[in-house]
């Protein structure tokens, strides 16, 4: 992905391109939309509204390059094709694609610093929203593999990645990518607003569309976290568990029922109590989660 945009980038920015223009003014579009999501549904639709117009329907109906999509589709089975042809793909719209994804993991990363969780919530909204519009898909088939790709890159722990934060490699692979290295403090923020905004993508039902992420990603990145061992567990898991669980509890309850109650004991009861030295402070803030609940009759008992 990061070999595609960089080489599609520098073609497209050279004066004897025809998509200077174009390419420029789109990727700006999507990086001041998202920039101006606040907590207003009102704002969101028409945020939508205006990526389609302004930047995803202008890729997809510039005459342009093509690319073989199918190497950025990984965990989808590839339709039997008639030949090589029916395998390309709009290389300005996969473009688009990758630079909207690097966007809206930097806005949730931001976000996270806000007490108020539903502009997050907003975000991921109109990123499930694009990704799951026919007209962006090649045969009926979602670009979600480039998002999670990424997010995979910058939040292993969502998936199950496990290591250490006492080598540089080790951090490296749990997050803690910032060569002259980040604090405590904008690494769990980072982490909480990925958790929340993994959350937002995959807690959410559209009529007669599958959400970005499937809503069992969700119950196993927060399984994934209530069943890593104590040894192995660090501050990071517990910033992605609260990004998880603090506004989508309710949702979590209302998609699974009594067993959603148990994992969220599990995650605010159990896996504090086990929680090694290193991550008492980070625990803290899952472990009274419930108190909050309760005043919203929500009970774990």
């Amino acid at each position: 992905m990061k070999q595609f945009r960089n080489a599609f980038a520098d073609e497209h920015k050279q004066k004897t391109s025809p998509l200077k223009a174009a390419v420029g003014d789109t990727r700006r579009n999507i990086r001041l939309r998202l920039g101006q999501i606040n907590t207003d549904r009102k704002d969101s639709v028409a945020a939508i509204k205006k990526l389609r117009e302004d930047s995803f329907n202008v890729a997809l109906s510039t005459q342009g390059p093509t690319v073989d999509i199918r190497p950025y589709l990984i965990s989808q089975d590839i339709p039997q094709l008639a030949n090589e042809a029916e395998a390309q793909y709009p290389a300005f719209l996969l473009y688009l694609f990758i630079c909207f994804e690097k966007f809206v993991l930097k806005q949730f990363e931001k976000e996270a610093a806000s007490a108020d969780g539903r502009t997050i919530q907003e975000i991921g909204l109109i990123a499930a929203s694009l990704l799951a519009d026919q007209r962006y898909m090649w045969k009926g088939i979602p670009l979600t593999d480039v998002l999670v790709a990424k997010l995979r890159r910058v939040c292993p722990l969502l998936f199950g990645i496990r290591g250490t934060m006492q080598t540089v490699e080790g951090r490296s692979r749990l997050g803690w990518l910032e060569k002259t290295g980040p604090s405590e403090e904008s690494y769990g923020q980072k982490m909480r607003g990925l958790g929340a905004g993994y959350a937002a993508l995959s807690l959410r039902s559209f009529n007669a569309k599958a959400p970005a992420i499937p809503m069992s990603d969700y119950w196993r990145a927060v399984v994934s976290i209530c069943n890593t061992p104590a040894g192995e567990l660090w501050p990071g898991h517990f910033a992605i568990l609260y990004g998880l669980i603090r506004d989508y509890h309710k949702k979590f309850l209302t998609f699974y029922g009594a067993q959603a109650r148990g994992v969220l004991r599990r995650a605010t009861y159990d896996l504090p109590a086990r929680a090694p030295a290193r991550c008492k402070d980070a625990a803290g803030p899952v472990s009274v989660l419930p108190l909050g609940w309760r005043k919203e009759g929500i009970s774990l008992d």
